[in-house]
Order: structure tokens, then sequence, then C-alpha cells
């Protein structure tokens, strides 16, 4: 994978090289810093090139461009991309770009500009179009004078702006459930969906009949949802996966469903966080438990991941964590009672996905006062009354197979 990033990132090179040197070098007209459409007849090539870059280094496609070539290796946006987490692995059979067009352009054209860019990224799977994203940023650029001619453009910052969800009617979704909302949530890399449930003894793990082991196959939250009835399902804690081949079948921690305890085991640290609700229904997020800990909580449900986002107020410092950007799914509760649940979509080109310090931002501006991060990557995603909601991670539009998840109950 690294070497065909490497030589791809040379192609890159060669054509930002191409577009820069005909339009970065010679900006310095006062013309053009008073006239946007100056700034987008010498701009727009570079920001469409950018664009196009970001979404084929999403979607892996082997006919796209290194990351590493879009900009100086320090600038702090094109560091915070690299950090994402792999794509979908050549499993479609290439993009393309439709609708492209600029808008609101504004800087002087010399040492810094700024544009907001939409495009349609066109993905083809198994030689059919699988997925149309509406690709929606603000970029900003700085010019560097030191920096190497094909370089001396920046991007120092860009910004999902928020779309409507494609294929979602969430006016329709919260019609059907007074104590449910769903809301949209954006971020710098992702877009995503905030779960609101406000009474929380509705909320509860559920785990797939026993035994548990790598021969017997698990859930999708489609079956979940199928075989509870449940309102909302979504992705629980970790399991086993050998090979990245295997059935869902084993969760590696902590499962207790209902007050029933059905499996009592603290791997380490990567699941050592137990997250669940007690009897009186609030949330519980205690990290580093052993074995013999977990009889001294009163749990009535819980599962166990890593790492925790906030607790009893408090944010955890993940500065050790891993940071790279992907799918993500947490859980969190208000002082109030109310409980959160978070959707974020990654691997694709309109959602990059989030790290540990974006949801724990996200998380504390709904006012979370405890709160964990779940599985991720393949495995997030939501179900709302027998619907999925969200994009999820990858080219397959259905769940994960898996052992557990976070449920809600019909209203009654």
């Amino acid at each position: 994978m690294r070497r065909k990033w490497a030589a791809l990132a040379m192609a890159l090179a060669i054509a930002l090289f191409t577009a820069q040197t005909a339009r970065a070098v010679s900006f310095r007209g006062e013309e053009i810093g008073v006239n946007p459409e100056g700034l987008r007849a010498e701009h727009e090539g570079l920001v469409f090139t950018i664009v196009e870059g970001l979404a084929r280094y999403a979607t892996d496609d082997a006919s796209g461009y290194g990351l590493i070539a879009l900009s100086v290796p320090d600038s702090a946006a094109v560091t915070a991309i690299r950090r994402f987490d792999g794509g979908w692995f050549a499993a479609h059979r290439g993009v393309e770009f439709q609708n492209e067009r600029t808008e609101n352009w504004e800087g002087d054209g010399a040492s810094r500009f700024s544009c907001e860019c939409y495009m349609d990224c066109v993905v083809h799977l198994r030689g059919e179009i699988y997925m149309t994203y509406d690709i929606a940023y603000k970029l900003e650029f700085q010019y560097d004078e030191f920096a190497k001619p094909e370089r001396r453009w920046k991007m120092v910052r860009f910004q999902n702006i928020p779309q409507e969800p494609d294929g979602v009617d969430l006016k329709a979704i919260n019609a059907m459930d007074p104590g449910i909302r769903v809301e949209p949530v954006t971020g710098p890399t992702f877009k995503g969906f905030m779960v609101i449930v406000s009474d929380p003894s509705r909320v509860y793990a559920a785990s797939i009949p026993q035994p548990f082991n790598n021969d017997v196959a698990g859930w999708s939250l489609d079956e979940f949802a199928e075989k509870t009835g449940a309102a909302v399902v979504i992705n629980g804690g970790g399991f086993a996966d050998p090979n990245g081949m295997g059935k869902g079948g084993k969760p590696n921690s902590l499962v207790i469903t209902e007050g029933e305890k059905k499996q009592n085991y603290i791997p380490g640290r990567k699941f050592g966080t137990v997250i669940g609700f007690d009897m009186n229904d609030r949330l519980v997020v205690v990290e580093g438990v052993q074995r013999e800990d977990v009889d001294a909580l009163p749990l009535r449900d819980a599962l166990a991941f890593s790492p925790a986002l906030i607790i009893n107020g408090e944010a955890v410092d993940n500065s050790d964590y891993r940071t790279e950007l992907s799918a993500r799914t947490a859980i969190g509760q208000r002082e109030d009672g109310t409980v959160l649940m978070l959707i974020v979509d990654g691997r694709q080109p309109d959602s990059f996905g989030a790290n540990m310090s974006g949801l724990t931002q996200i998380m504390r501006n709904y006012g979370a006062v405890n709160a964990a991060n779940l599985d991720g990557g393949t495995s997030t995603a939501l179900v709302f009354y027998g619907q999925k909601v969200n994009d999820g991670s990858g080219p397959d539009r259905v769940s994960r197979q898996m052992p557990t998840a976070f449920l809600v109950r019909p209203q009654e």
C-alpha cells in the first residue's frame, strides 16, 4: 500500500508542479486581490486537483494520487488527513467527478486565498455505479515563498460544509418517536448523526445467543433490529475477527445484558473500559477494570471497549491513543439522564472520519458528563426503526456481523 502511494505521489507532484507553476508563482497583481473572478481564474484548477486528490485518497482509488504531494509536509491540514485510517482497499473500480464548481472566493491572491469547492464524486463498484457522494469543502491556502516552486501554496485548513443527509428524511424519522431525536453532526473531516434518547431506561445492551465462539455467525445491526424489535440499534463492544474474516460471533470482553452476566472477561487496556448502565439508569464509564472488580459494579447492562472520552465531567487525555481518522461510534449521557448515541461516517470521499479528540468535543458540545468510544471502523452503523440511517464505512451498505450492540426499546 505504501509503495503504491509513493509512486502515485510522484504523479500528483508532477501534476501540481504544472498547475502551480502556471498559476501560483505569478500572483502579484493588485487587481487579483479585489477581483473574485480573477482569483477563481487563477486558482480553480489547483483547487479541483486538491479536492479530487482527497476523494481518491479516501476511496483508495488505484488510478488516484497519493496525499503526500498535495502540500508541503508541515501543512496542518494535510498532517490531519494523513491520519486517515485506510480506504476501501481497491474494492471498487475507480471514481469520476461531476458538477464541479467553486464559490465564495476570498483573499489577496498573493499571500492567501480561500474558497468553497463543490463536486459529485461518483464511485464505481464492480463495474456499476455504487454511490454518488456530494463533496463540499471550504479550503484555505497560504503562499510560502521559501518552499519549492511546486509546493508554494500550502493547504492550511479545510472544513466540511454541512449538507443535507443523502436519502435520509430526518423530519419523518423524528416524527416516529417523541422520546428520540436524530440530529446531523459535522466536523472538519466528517459527517454523522447524534441520537438523543430522553429516557435512559430504554437503553440496554444486547447480544447474540450463547455460546460465543468464532464458528458462530454474529448478527448485523439489521438483524438485531429485526429479532429484538428495537427502535434504535448501534454497534457495541469489540469482538474477535481472526485474519479479518471472522463471523463476528465471539465478543472479546465483558457482556452484561438486562442483568444477566453472559461473559466476565477483561483482557487488558484495549478493551478494559467498562461502558454500561447501573440499576439507576446512569451511564457508567470505568477504566482499568479487572475481572474481580466487575462484581462490585451494580450493572444492569454493560459492554467494554476503549478509550473513555469523558468521566464525571472531565475529558480524558487520549493523546497517547491512536489518532487516525476513521468511522466512529460513541455513547454518552447528560447530567439529566439523557443518553447520547453518536455515529460518525468514515473512509468516504465526503467524510474521512473522526479521532478521539473529535468525539470528545462533540460529546462535550452536547452536554455529556460521561462518554466512551465503542467499536468503530466497518462496525459503525445506525439503524432506526428498521432503517439504516448512516452511510457507514467502506463499500458495503449492509452492516457487519457482530455479537453485541446497544439498543433502545420502542416506545410503549
